[in-house]
């Protein structure tokens, strides 16, 4: 009630120094600095009075000896929703299947669980060639909407790269790099993303690909 009386107050000042000539009107009509997106942010003291509202970011939280930080949401809805941290989850090193079959020879590597939403999904993993490589090998990648279907109908996305031949001797192999990104769509109730490995060989022949190490991770975005 106080910060009411304190407006009505120099707005009424304001209109009587107008009446009478004077300038200080125009600067009672000036616009004041605009709200901030998101929580309210301010100093309080012990009795519950708000010393001042903080409106940047650096300061939030930082108040002067004697004076609470406090803070709380907007509720006029035009503040944006607050993000949501990003899932993740590590995908499990090994060998992995290369030629033939998809249905029999993938392998699972990972799963995540999502909510309802919309959410951007990314994978990525570190591969290298096995010594049993006797072609070309492409290592894969797939993100299916739970266990996959014989028909791949819930398969949402997959992703690849070329991986060098093993070299013998060496010690140590090539790297390659898989990466891949698509947005999902997850309906009430949420859903757990499965992770699949698999791999194909230039020549058509049965091979192995190993995956060193990798992460799907998702963040909502609607």
């Amino acid at each position: 009630m106080r910060i009411k009386a304190r407006i009505f107050a120099v707005a009424a000042s304001a209109a009587v120094v107008a009446g009478l000539g004077g300038g200080i009107a125009a600067s009672a009509s000036s616009v004041g600095a605009a709200q901030p997106s998101g929580d309210v942010h301010a100093c309080v003291d012990s009795n519950g009075a708000i010393k001042y509202v903080q409106f940047r970011s650096a300061n939030f939280g930082k108040c002067s000896d004697g004076y609470a930080a406090w803070s709380w949401a907007r509720t006029d809805g035009s503040a944006p929703a607050a993000p949501t941290a990003p899932v993740t989850a590590s995908l499990t090193a090994g060998t992995i299947n290369a030629g033939g079959s998809f249905g029999a020879g993938h392998t699972n590597v990972g799963s995540l669980a999502l909510t309802e939403g919309t959410w951007q999904v990314n994978v990525y993993a570190k591969a290298e060639p096995c010594q049993s490589a006797t072609g070309a090998i492409s290592p894969q990648l797939y993100v299916y909407n739970g266990t996959p279907l014989s028909d791949f109908s819930n398969d949402l996305f997959n992703a690849s790269s070329d991986l060098q031949p093993f070299v013998p001797n060496a010690s140590s192999q090539h790297d390659t790099y898989i990466n891949g990104s698509y947005q999902v769509k997850v309906p009430a109730g949420g859903e757990t993303l499965q992770v699949e490995g698999f791999g194909y060989v230039g020549d058509q022949s049965a091979s192995t690909w190993q995956l060193m190490s990798g992460n799907v991770q998702a963040s909502k975005i609607g």
